[in-house]
C-alpha cells in the first residue's frame, strides 16, 4: 500500500516538488524493491574518507574509484560516474535495477548506488551518481599480467593453470550476459583492466554497466563504452557493428 500510495503523490506532485534531494527518494527502499542498497553520499562519504586520494584506486572513462569501508566493516568500491548516456534520475533509477538483477559468480557484484542534486556553477542543479561494488583484494588482470616492480620486488607472474582458470571464468561471464538474461548485455569493452580478481583469484568481469536503454526492435543491450582499440574487432571499431552485420 505504501509502494502505491509513494507513486500517486510522485505523479501528483509538480516539477517543483520533484526536484527535491534525490537522496530523499531513493532512501525508501519500497520504492525500489528490487534493487540494491540505496547509500546516502555521507554514508559514502564517511567509508572513503570523503573521498580521499589516499583511497583512490582506479580511473576510467565511466568514472573515478575509491576504495571504502562501511559500517559493517565490509570493504567496498564506490565508483563516482563521471560520463554517462543517462539522462535524469529516473533513467538511472532504471539502469540500477537491470543492473541489480543480474547475479552471476563471475561479475562485480553491485552492492547499492546513491544519486545526489547538488549546485554547481551559475546556481545550475547537477546530478552526481555513484554505484557501490564489492570490492576485489587482488586488483585487476592487467596488474598481474604486467606487474610493476615496488621496492626491488616483482609481483610473481600469473601460472598456466591460473591463467586457464581465469579465461574459463570470463567465458562463463561472458556467456551469462549474451545468453542468461533477456535482452542479452554486449559488453565491448573486455580488456584487463575490466577483470578483476576476487581474495579467491577468481575472475569478474567489471563495467558492464550502465546500460543502454531498450529500444524496439533491439534483441541486445549494450554498454554505454563501445570499447578500446586494441581489445575490438576493427570492423566493430569503425561501424559499431560485428561482423555479420557488416558483410
Amino acid at each position: 500500500g505504501l509502494y502505491y500510495w509513494q507513486i500517486k503523490r510522485r505523479r501528483s506532485s509538480n516539477d517543483n516538488e520533484s526536484n527535491l534531494e534525490f537522496e530523499e527518494v531513493a532512501a525508501l527502499p519500497a520504492l525500489r524493491p528490487n534493487t540494491s542498497t540505496w547509500f546516502s553520499i555521507h554514508e559514502l562519504q564517511k567509508a572513503t574518507d570523503n573521498f580521499s586520494s589516499t583511497n583512490l584506486i582506479g580511473k576510467g572513462g565511466f568514472g573515478i574509484v575509491y576504495k571504502g569501508i562501511l559500517d559493517d566493516g565490509a570493504a567496498v568500491a564506490v565508483k563516482k560516474i563521471m560520463e554517462s548516456d543517462i539522462r535524469g534520475n529516473e533513467e538511472f533509477l532504471n539502469e540500477v535495477d537491470i543492473i541489480s538483477n543480474l547475479k552471476h559468480r563471475n561479475l562485480v557484484p553491485l552492492r547499492g548506488c546513491c544519486a545526489t542534486d547538488e549546485i554547481v556553477n551559475d546556481g545550475q542543479h547537477g546530478s552526481h551518481r555513484y554505484l557501490v561494488y564489492e570490492y576485489m583484494f587482488n586488483g585487476n588482470l592487467n596488474s598481474h599480467l604486467f606487474p610493476v616492480s615496488k621496492e626491488g620486488t616483482r609481483k610473481q607472474p600469473l601460472g598456466w593453470p591460473e591463467r586457464k582458470s581465469i579465461i574459463l571464468d570470463v567465458v562463463k561471464g561472458i556467456s551469462y550476459l549474451h545468453y542468461g538474461v533477456k535482452p542479452a548485455i554486449y559488453h565491448r569493452d573486455i580488456k584487463p583492466t575490466n577483470i578483476l580478481l576476487d581474495a579467491e583469484m577468481r575472475a569478474r568481469i567489471a563495467d558492464f554497466g550502465l546500460a543502454k536503454e531498450n529500444r524496439e526492435g533491439q534483441s541486445h543491450l549494450t554498454t554505454k563504452v563501445a570499447g578500446t582499440y586494441g581489445y575490438l574487432a576493427p570492423e566493430y571499431a569503425l561501424y559499431g557493428r560485428d561482423r555479420k552485420s557488416v558483410v
